[in-house]
């Protein structure tokens, strides 16, 4: 930027200011030829206000002050019930939580399917099948498990989405591959139940209103967790019920134990301890359904072996019970069903198998139980932070669409992540029970 710049093309001087001045907060000092045009252009009733808004934008502080406790009972309300999902959203980052549950904002979206319409319309569409399949004495094959689907994706498009459908081809596209992940989760399902010792026996469960309630207690008063668990599964052996929850997710989904102890996965142990309360038992697991369309990397044409290694795609993900019964009444080859569930030659599970025992399950639910109470507290309390989580690989801000609203930009003062520390299972094993251990 010299002053030959500046006098032929102030405007062209401007567009160079921002990475320069970006460049001086970081360390880099401006030449004295620079400094000059800066206070030129300052002075250039044509470019005046463009100084004016890059100096307020080197001076933004990416931040958000706590609101009173007064302030934020006024914004929230007296909180008598609080969702797994808020709960989730809080730790992900207390600022998104904020304008979401307390400011919620309303976005001009256009008429089109968007996620959440999809996850809705999955939902239904595997509750109906379910019911429809705990009414039958046989489960179905392949062709009338997709012929079943069909009617209930009949039924839900021209219910709740015909007007979406007839207004464009790519609407209308986006339809028919709704369609086939519907189909293809539905036999997913019923392959997966085939064989199996686990049965449905809960299908869109909603905790939080009726009794027996799961109560937080934290230290800012209590509070009924509420959620909706997609489905309870129930093995029964000696006269102890195992349950198995599952949870419908569109595209990937991987149940971390890290997360989970970073508060960021709360929703699966959560949804355990209800469903324990409702239905006393043991934990016999918790996973995750990906409804989706799987491609796969195959180079056999035989039709059962691609088919085989899509099986491998939709298997359920998550943790189980590490006791062979249990993991064997997972389904007739639990391997197919549940990713990660090997056997050794000795019949023992694999050193990798995702698998918990009855104590370690016991102290992930205890946790989860803990880290919401700390959630709750923290929520009305007032906190704000502009602080999304990071671990690992994961930060919130991949999937958050508020950051026109925040302004988070690691390049800012005040923006800095919730760092949480990258954690073995052997490492989380141990802090738990450090916890669980008398002071």
């Amino acid at each position: 930027m010299t002053s030959e710049n500046l006098l032929s093309a102030p405007q062209a001087a401007l567009e160079t200011l921002p990475a320069r001045l970006s460049a001086a907060r970081k360390g880099e000092r401006l030449t004295k030829a620079e400094l000059n045009a800066l206070c030129a252009l300052a002075q250039n009733p044509e470019t005046a206000p463009g100084v004016a808004r890059l100096a307020a934008a080197l001076r933004h502080q990416v931040a958000s002050p706590p609101l009173s406790k007064e302030l934020a009972r006024a914004v929230y309300g007296e909180i008598h019930k609080v969702s797994v999902s808020r709960l989730e959203q809080y730790e992900r980052c207390p600022f998104a939580h904020y304008v979401r549950y307390g400011l919620e904002p309303v976005e001009i979206k256009p008429f089109e399917i968007s996620p959440p319409d999809e996850g809705s319309f999955f939902h239904s569409a595997l509750e109906g099948y379910l019911r429809e399949l705990m009414d039958l004495s046989e489960l179905p094959g392949e062709n009338e498990a997709r012929a079943r689907m069909d009617q209930l994706v009949d039924q839900l498009f021209s219910s709740t989405m015909d007007s979406l459908l007839k207004d464009s081809s790519i609407n209308r596209a986006q339809a028919a591959q709704m369609r086939r992940k519907a189909r293809g989760a539905a036999w997913a399902l019923t392959r997966q139940l085939k064989g199996a010792g686990f049965k449905p026996c809960a299908v869109e469960m909603n905790f939080g209103s009726a009794q027996p309630k799961v109560t937080l207690r934290p230290e800012s008063g209590p509070v009924a967790l509420a959620g909706i668990i997609d489905r309870v599964d129930v093995f029964q052996d000696g006269g102890v019920d195992y349950l198995r929850i599952i949870d419908y997710k569109r595209g990937q989904a991987e149940l971390s134990l890290e997360r989970v102890y970073a508060g960021l996965q709360l929703q699966l142990l959560l949804y355990l301890a209800a469903a324990l309360m409702a239905h006393p038992g043991e934990p016999g697991g918790v996973f995750y359904f990906v409804v989706d369309e799987p491609l796969v990397e195959e180079s056999s044409t035989n039709p059962e072996t691609v088919e085989r290694t899509r099986t491998q795609e939709t298997r359920l993900r998550g943790l189980m019970l590490n006791e062979e019964k249990v993991i064997r009444s997972m389904g007739q080859e639990p391997g197919a069903v549940v990713r990660g569930a090997r056997f050794k030659k000795d019949g023992g599970l694999t050193s990798d198998a995702p698998a918990l025992s009855r104590e370690e399950f016991s102290l992930l639910m205890n946790h989860a139980l803990r880290a919401a109470e700390r959630a709750m507290d923290a929520i009305r309390s007032g906190d704000t932070r502009i602080a999304p989580a990071m671990l690992s690989d994961y930060t919130a801000c991949k999937t958050c669409d508020l950051k026109p609203i925040c302004q988070f930009d690691e390049g800012l003062p005040g923006a800095d992540y919730c760092r949480h520390e990258k954690l073995s299972r052997e490492q989380v094993m141990s802090r738990l029970k450090e916890e669980e251990s008398p002071r």
